[in-house]
């Protein structure tokens, strides 16, 4: 239709089209390259550098250089990514070849040196930090693990050298060694840090440092400290509140997800129904649809809708591995709840167990504490209709375990019985 509305009168109008279509792809490519540029100052400035030190214009290069550098002194700059510019600015006038003729400041190899350290250990800290958060929810067993620096060595040299430190360097190490150590009882100094050092880090490494503060609230909570729950709130509260939930206009999936969750368990079921009321139309619309149902399923049955949490699990895909393990285990729940549901009970029991014998994607903590959910719901069911059941043997013993999902539900269903 465009080719012959276009050029009516040419035999080869739809090559054409496809000629002009080729064409505009470059001009595209073209224009979202100058879009970007035009949003980073920072990019023209350093493009600018070139071409004043390709064209021999030393006088203006150095001054802009000079410019440059006072103007970063005296502003706070965000993210680690400022780090490699600050390196960048250093290499540069350092390797211009005039450099040492028109410059009166001189800078050493060994400051060009120092700040490439102050970003490379800040940026290897943060990624080891993103590679351990990460493994605790898939596995990675597939891939081969390439060769790096040991992390652990690098945390005590740079811990031993106060002048490498950059000044997000403290905290991102007191996570790692949280993470190294397992232990998160440090976790109130730790957020303290994030929020005091807020406006060091971008709007990506907020959102990820959340996601490391809402691990070790997780860890702490598996441990049974029950104020973890609280904390968890409100970290996610603060996320929702700075918008730091959002990336490019969007709220991932498991984001938006796990603070539904949160929230529900920490009883702040009206804050869960008006975030995903609020919050919807941010999830990409590809994924939009079993995101919220999921979450309105966790919603209903901390409202004790237990129907209608069947309802809307029936109509879930189950594209994402980690959502169907949390659908699947709140099924069963509800089967539990609900009366005239054994036969559907024992069958989801049995199926749930196969896809966790033979899913080769998932973490093995992650594995083993849904595993051990669907021991424990399932003794529970027994028990329900078992001749004087051990009772007290079975709460002890999901007491006992460490690695268990739902586990303040478990607990709470025994008491029950």
């Amino acid at each position: 239709t465009i080719a012959q509305n276009l050029f009516p009168d040419a035999k080869q109008n739809v090559r054409m089209v496809e000629n002009l279509k080729f064409k505009f792809q470059k001009s595209i490519e073209k224009f979202l390259i100058h879009k970007e540029l035009e949003a980073s100052q920072k990019e023209q400035d350093f493009l600018y550098l070139k071409a004043l030190k390709k064209r021999k214009l030393d006088k203006f290069f150095f001054r802009k250089m000079e410019h440059l550098e006072e103007n970063w002194a005296h502003q706070t700059e965000t993210g680690i990514e400022h780090l490699h510019h600050l390196y960048q600015l250093k290499k540069m006038r350092l390797s211009h070849p005039n450099y040492f003729e028109e410059n009166k400041m001189a800078i050493a190899p060994k400051n060009v040196i120092q700040q490439l350290d102050q970003y490379y250990f800040t940026a290897k800290l943060y990624w080891a930090l993103s590679d351990y958060n990460s493994n605790n929810y898939i596995s990675n067993k597939k891939e081969q693990a390439p060769i790096t620096y040991p992390i652990k060595k690098l945390i005590t040299f740079v811990q031993d050298n106060k002048h490498l430190q950059a000044s997000q360097t403290q905290l991102l190490i007191q996570l790692l060694n949280s993470f190294n150590q397992k232990d998160f009882s440090q976790y109130s100094e730790l957020k303290n840090a994030f929020t005091k050092q807020f406006d060091l880090y971008t709007k990506d490494e907020k959102n990820d440092i959340v996601s490391f503060l809402t691990q070790a609230c997780y860890e702490n909570y598996k441990q049974g400290k029950q104020e973890a729950l609280q904390d968890l709130f409100e970290l996610n509260c603060l996320a929702v509140e700075k918008q730091i939930i959002l990336e490019d206009g969007y709220i991932a999936p498991h984001i938006f997800q796990n603070i539904v969750n949160i929230a529900c368990v920490a009883k702040q079921l009206g804050w869960a129904e008006t975030f995903i009321e609020d919050f919807a139309s941010f999830i990409e619309k590809d994924k939009v649809e079993d995101t919220i149902k999921l979450c309105r399923s966790i919603l209903y049955f901390n409202q004790k809708e237990y129907e209608k949490v069947l309802q809307e699990l029936a109509q879930l895909k189950f594209q994402n591995v980690l959502y169907g393990l949390q659908a699947r285990a709140i099924q069963l729940q509800a089967y539990y709840e609900l009366d005239g549901y054994e036969e559907s009970f024992f069958n989801l029991i049995n199926s749930f167990g196969i896809f966790l014998y033979r899913s080769q994607s998932l973490a093995e903590n992650n594995k083993k504490s849904f595993s051990n959910f669907v021991h424990f719901i399932k003794k529970l069911q027994k028990a329900k209709t078992a001749y004087r059941p051990n009772i007290q043997a079975l709460e002890q013993e999901i007491i006992g375990c460490q690695e268990l999902v739902y586990k303040s539900w478990l607990l709470s269903k025994v008491q029950s019985l």
